[in-house]
């Protein structure tokens, strides 16, 4: 399965370090996923323009200088295979059922203490890399978050971002976002 992922480069950075495509920044208890006390995920998209969306969607209008990062480096975007698809889809009735969710409200909720228990009853299972769920900028797209990195595999080198990449027009317009030139 290609998937995707926005992140700040840096070109000298090794893949797992910071700045590289699979660096997992310190744990952080906000995530929609995150249970910091059994593992550490990174989020991806199965779009390219789902994973511009998911970072950059909160801002109203993009400009030049958004795309990169505080730090100074740009912002890009990479590709990725999984090798190991044990993902659970979360758009899955039968899943959800499964698993024992029972509202597919409760799979985006805002409320984190929520989706992040029935993460870490996935996760307690041992037989998943992770789940997927819609996305909250675009239904159509899916957003995944993944626990075990050795499930995947960074492909090509990463793209940086700019008002004129293809996959942020193409998020522009599916959540309608001004782009300034």
């Amino acid at each position: 399965m290609r998937i995707f992922r926005v992140f700040p480069y840096t070109h000298s950075a090794a893949v797992d370090e910071e700045g590289g495509a699979l660096y997992v920044p310190a744990p952080s208890p906000l995530g929609r996923i995150a249970n910091i006390d059994l593992y550490r995920e990174l989020y991806f998209t199965k779009q390219p323009e789902a994973a511009v969306a998911e970072v950059f969607g909160f801002l109203q209008s993009w400009h030049a200088d958004d795309f990169i990062h505080a730090g100074g480096n740009p912002y890009c975007l990479s590709a990725f295979e999984m090798s190991d698809a044990s993902v659970v889809d979360l758009n899955d009735t039968q899943q959800l059922a499964d698993i024992g969710i029972a509202r597919p409200s409760d799979v985006v909720t805002r409320d984190r203490t929520v989706t992040q228990r029935w993460a870490r009853e996935i996760f307690l299972r041992r037989n998943h890399s992770g789940v997927s769920w819609w996305s909250y900028y675009c239904p159509e797209w899916t957003a995944i978050g993944i626990w075990n990195l050795d499930s995947v595999l960074h492909i090509g080198p990463p793209q940086p971002l700019n008002v004129t990449h293809e996959s942020v027009i193409a998020a522009s317009k599916v959540i309608v976002r001004q782009i300034a030139y």
